[in-house]
C-alpha cells in the first residue's frame, strides 16, 4: 500500500507501507486550530482513494489510530475506522 499525507502547512511525502505494517506521523495543530490531514492510499489492484485523516472539531484524540482494509472487510461499511480512546471505534467513509 502506498499513504500520501498532506495538510495545508505539511507534506508527509509518498511513503510505501509492507502488508501488515504501520505507518506513523506525529504533527501539532496550527495556532488558528484549522489544521486538516488528508491521505490518498492507493494499491495493488486498484486501489485509491483519499480520506480526511484528522480534522480539528471532529477529532478529539490525542493519539488517533486508523486501519484501513483495502479488501472491502466490513461488507457494506466503510473501510475505514480509528480508536477515539474510551468511546471506541467509528466507521468513516472514503472522501
Amino acid at each position: 500500500m502506498n499513504i500520501h499525507c498532506s495538510s495545508t502547512e505539511s507534506d508527509l511525502g509518498l511513503k510505501h507501507i509492507p502488508y501488515f505494517q504501520d505507518y506513523i506521523f506525529h504533527f501539532r495543530v496550527n495556532w488558528k486550530g484549522t489544521t486538516k490531514f488528508r491521505c490518498h492510499v492507493t494499491w495493488r489492484g486498484g486501489g485509491d482513494h483519499w480520506f480526511t485523516v484528522f480534522k480539528r472539531g471532529r477529532d478529539k484524540c490525542s493519539e488517533c489510530v486508523w486501519q484501513v482494509y483495502g479488501d472491502g472487510g466490513y461488507g457494506d461499511k466503510p473501510l475505514m475506522y480509528y480508536n477515539r480512546g474510551d468511546e471506541g471505534y467509528h466507521l468513516f467513509d472514503w472522501d
